[in-house]
């Protein structure tokens, strides 16, 4: 349906083939770290309540039971949008293989003090899920995750992104929005 979609979009702006069409220019600067195929997580800072485990063959993640902390950096010269990515569940599975509803906080935003719930046992047919957690500043920071539920599984972090604002925004706002509805919303072309 996706496909179906923006091929819709793109007859009803009269794209022709071989035109570019830019939602906005792109700094470079973001910051994305992810450790969940490889297990790097070299140079990175966290709480002694995180440990990098394997927990299926060549998938990786900082698992917590219990309030843990990571810092990072906003290496842009702007305001970055902070997301956490995490392994998810379906919500159909037993319970011991659930994970834990957590809360994550984020250092010096302004737009989400009150943190932001995160559960990652979803109908998704996705490994990992990517949730907005904030607006930083630029220079370094540092998020605190506290576990909501204890589950018999860990909460799984596996990666950080920071992105120019509203970069990546689009996985929020769909929410209750055709791929239409929101494209019109924040069309640039």
């Amino acid at each position: 349906w996706v496909t179906r979609a923006v091929l819709e979009i793109l007859r009803d702006i009269n794209a022709q083939k071989g035109e570019r069409y830019e939602y906005r220019n792109w700094d470079g600067t973001d910051y994305c770290r992810s450790w969940f195929t490889d297990g790097d997580v070299s140079g990175m800072r966290f709480g002694t309540t995180l440990a990098l485990n394997e927990f299926n063959a060549h998938r990786y993640a900082l698992e917590m039971k219990e309030t843990a902390w990571i810092d990072f950096v906003n290496p842009m010269t702007k305001p970055g949008e902070v997301y956490i990515e995490y392994a998810v569940e379906n919500e159909a599975a037993p319970e011991s293989q659930r994970y834990p509803r957590v809360r994550v906080f984020v250092e010096g935003t302004y737009d989400t003090p009150e943190g932001v719930e995160i559960n990652p046992n979803q109908r998704i047919a996705t490994e990992v899920g990517r949730t907005y957690i904030g607006t930083i500043a630029p220079g370094g920071t540092k998020i605190k995750v506290d576990t909501i539920e204890f589950t018999k599984q860990p909460f799984r972090i596996t990666g950080i992104i920071v992105t120019a604002k509203d970069e990546l925004k689009v996985d929020n706002q769909l929410r209750g929005q055709s791929i239409r509805e929101y494209v019109e919303s924040v069309k640039r072309f």
